[in-house]
């Protein structure tokens, strides 16, 4: 088993993180990262439509998300969902967790997630979809077998509200 904590949407503020095997962060306030990359010498996976094994999982990560104000890793306003599908359609068959900023539609969402990622959600059935971005969409959901959580750390005031989502595969 790989003890694993989960947390999106920091924004500033560093929780204390448990003692964990892998260690999951998804956000979209990262522009920087979307137009220049990851800095150098950083201790990390980055994955921007790439998947890495860590731990013994397979892990898949993509940023993108439905049009949010003029944050990184949008799609696009029009034909969004076909971009998005594009996309997820990147996402292999055998990923045992898949890491992405903007929910599912339907799963901690508000109305506002992503209905290719829900189809992608149905045909890949990861173990494990974490997410976040929409802040009082914590919580987890499932579908399926596979789990779905909004690991929004900070509420819509950005202040520090939800603990962090802790899960062992």
């Amino acid at each position: 088993m790989t003890r694993i904590v989960c947390t999106a949407d920091i924004h500033e503020h560093l929780p204390e993180i448990p003692e964990c095997d892998l260690l999951l962060i998804a956000g979209n306030h990262d522009q920087s990262i979307e137009a220049w990359g990851v800095p150098a010498g950083l201790r990390c996976h980055y994955l921007e439509d790439a998947g890495a094994e860590l731990c013994g999982l397979k892990v898949w990560g993509t940023p993108w998300q439905p049009w949010f104000y003029d944050w990184a890793f949008n799609a696009p306003r029009e034909d969004g969902e076909h971009f998005l599908a594009e996309k997820f359609a990147l996402i292999p068959g055998d990923v045992d967790v898949v890491i992405c900023h903007g929910p599912p539609l339907g799963y901690g969402d508000q109305g506002k997630g992503s209905s290719a990622l829900t189809d992608a959600i149905q045909r890949v059935r990861p173990q494990l979809v974490l997410g976040g971005h929409i802040h009082p969409g914590y919580g987890r959901y499932r579908l399926g077998e596979t789990e779905i959580i909004n690991a929004a750390y900070v509420d819509d005031d950005y202040k520090p509200a939800n603990p962090l989502v802790e899960i062992e595969l």
